[in-house]
């Protein structure tokens, strides 16, 4: 009886890690790292009363050719130290290693708890947990708050955005076919509704890719009923998920108090709408990826560079007014800014290892049918992560990492296409992991706060205090993200307003570095420049920044007054003419 309350807490422990994609703080901007640590903290107590406590010591089996592709995938952005980005290397290795840990988590309990109970706890706890989340976001749409959510985040959506919940929704759908295997007949009703419940949301976030990917998947699902079924079996076992889909787009066509498309009806039109913002800028992400890729196809633009590249391509875009959109973009592909950054090799390799996995679900499945809807979520990550960008997001790959920690316990008896490791060696490298990676979430999430903080000084013009703030922040694992303005632009503001203006240039000029065609830091170059008096530089900088930006008026005007106080006049009377002229077609 005690031994199997033990296996009951195990199991419970072991479920309280799915909790992770869906913690939050009412307090940070990002998700991320909170549920990081969040992971790693639950993942490290699960590891020493469970993993240690298992004392047999036997080899593991794994997929060989997938075992490789995982140890290569790292080596591939070794190209940072020939396209300047090798300052970044250890804030993507640091990234890498978080899919990495829970892959290798799950494999070690695969192997440990055994198929049956295993796919039943993961099953169990993904159910129970996305349809709390469901409840939550289903309410919050609806102007129904049950908990205080942060007032940056969109309601209905504890991961930040309505797309990242629906990423993890749909990939979270398909462990309900997983549970149907083990809950009893009296439970199917209630399995049932919640499915219903997590469609539902899943279709009130109006993610027009979440839609996509759901009728396609839906698809791909009905279609293995039909070749892997008999003829009078098939209605039945379909039967529960059509009706799933037809009451969730019922109760979805209920207009919505909150977000962008209302109804399912604008969402639809969205789709056709050349003038679509949305629409616009991705085919732009796109664009300005291939052109990347054409100009260095096998070193790539530089780790974490996208973002700083993607301006110089649409440079016309940017005015005045939609600025700050230019620290906000990602490529809304994974594959396209990992091609665009580190390269061919990179790319390829990651491909490869989805594939693979893809390729090794699929043949476990013809054995065990338990192993098809983890196919279906591998299938609707990779989905998202050529038409969005769930590798920046835990929630968005960590149960298509999940399923491929499976992926790697290889079921083949022929020796030459497994490898096997002992199970005491694998628990070193997880715990070395684990300890690896929630030390580096806890530095990332201290920045965050300090960050954060920093902000806010500046906000009030405490700069003084904001630069000691921004000190607390990491130059390795917090230097820049995506989503903000590089940490060093912040740094060259407070210099600037104390007056260190040698200080504030160097600062500007990393940030640069960083983001080589971001206009704001252009702009604060030049500014740095003109503050020191060396007017020849600031002229040069601001003019790189008419090139690129010619509807940026405020820093044409800036260059107009540089032109005149250094005595241009040809230019200046020039400049001002089209900027005059320009003003005129405004109006």
């Amino acid at each position: 009886m005690a031994k199997n309350k033990t296996n009951i807490g195990q199991s419970i422990l072991f479920g309280l890690t799915f909790l992770s994609p869906v913690t939050y703080s009412i307090v940070a901007y990002e998700m991320d790292v909170i549920q990081r640590v969040f992971f790693f903290s639950v993942s490290l107590l699960l590891f020493l009363v469970f993993v240690l406590k298992f004392k047999i010591d036997k080899a593991i089996p794994l997929n060989r050719f997938l075992f490789i592709l995982i140890i290569l995938f790292p080596f591939t952005f070794l190209t940072a130290f020939v396209n300047n980005s090798a300052s970044l290397l250890l804030l993507k290795l640091s990234d890498i290693i978080i899919p990495l840990s829970i892959l290798l988590q799950s494999t070690l309990l695969f192997v440990m708890l055994g198929e049956d109970k295993y796919f039943k706890v993961v099953s169990y706890s993904v159910v129970i947990i996305s349809t709390l989340f469901s409840i939550i976001g289903v309410c919050e749409v609806f102007l129904i708050e049950i908990f205080p959510l942060p007032t940056v985040m969109p309601p209905g959506s504890v991961l930040g955005h309505r797309g990242f919940a629906a990423e993890y929704l749909l990939s979270a759908i398909p462990f309900f076919l997983i549970a149907n295997n083990y809950v009893g007949k009296e439970k199917k009703k209630l399995l049932l509704v919640a499915a219903i419940i997590n469609v539902s949301f899943l279709l009130f976030t109006r993610s027009r890719a979440g839609l996509i990917i759901l009728l396609i998947i839906s698809l791909v699902y009905i279609v293995y009923i039909f070749i892997s079924k008999e003829k009078g079996k098939r209605f039945s076992v379909l039967k529960p998920i059509l009706a799933v889909i037809i009451s969730s787009f019922l109760i979805s066509i209920i207009p919505v108090k909150v977000g962008e498309r209302p109804d399912l009806k604008s969402t639809a039109e969205s789709f056709f709408d050349e003038e679509f913002k949305s629409n616009i800028l991705r085919l732009n992400f796109w664009d300005a990826s291939l052109q990347m890729i054409k100009e260095d196809p096998l070193k790539g633009k530089g780790l974490f560079k996208w973002s700083g590249y993607y301006p110089q391509y649409f440079g016309g875009y940017f005015n005045d007014k939609n600025l700050f959109l230019v620290h906000n973009i990602h490529a809304h592909s994974d594959f396209l800014e990992i091609f665009s950054e580190s390269g061919i090799a990179a790319s390829l390799i990651f491909i490869l290892i989805f594939l693979t996995i893809a390729f090794t679900l699929f043949n476990k499945s013809k054995k065990n049918e338990r192993y098809f809807p983890l196919l279906l979520t591998l299938m609707i990550t990779f989905a998202f992560s050529f038409i969005a960008f769930p590798n920046y997001k835990f929630a968005s790959f960590f149960l298509a990492a999940v399923a491929s920690g499976v992926a790697l316990v290889s079921s083949n008896e022929k020796g030459n296409k497994l490898i096997s490791i002992k199970l005491n060696y694998f628990k070193l490298v997880l715990f070395a992991l684990l300890i690896l990676s929630g030390s580096i979430s806890i530095i990332k999430l201290k920045s965050e706060v300090s960050y954060g903080q920093a902000i806010y000084l500046k906000e009030r013009g405490q700069y003084a205090a904001m630069l000691q703030k921004l000190e607390k922040v990491t130059e390795i694992f917090y230097p820049l993200d995506a989503s903000k303005q590089p940490v060093d632009y912040y740094r060259g503001i407070g210099n600037s307003y104390l007056g260190r203006y040698s200080e504030s240039l160097k600062n500007n000029l990393s940030a640069q570095e960083l983001a080589p065609f971001n206009p704001i830091v252009m702009r604060n170059v030049a500014a740095s420049y003109k503050a020191m008096g060396n007017l020849n530089s600031a002229i040069q900088q601001y003019e790189k920044v008419r090139k690129y930006f010619p509807n940026y008026a405020s820093a044409q005007v800036n260059l107009l007054e540089l032109y005149f106080e250094s005595k241009q006049v040809d230019n200046a009377k020039k400049l001002f003419s089209e900027l005059n002229e320009n003003r005129v077609q405004g109006d």
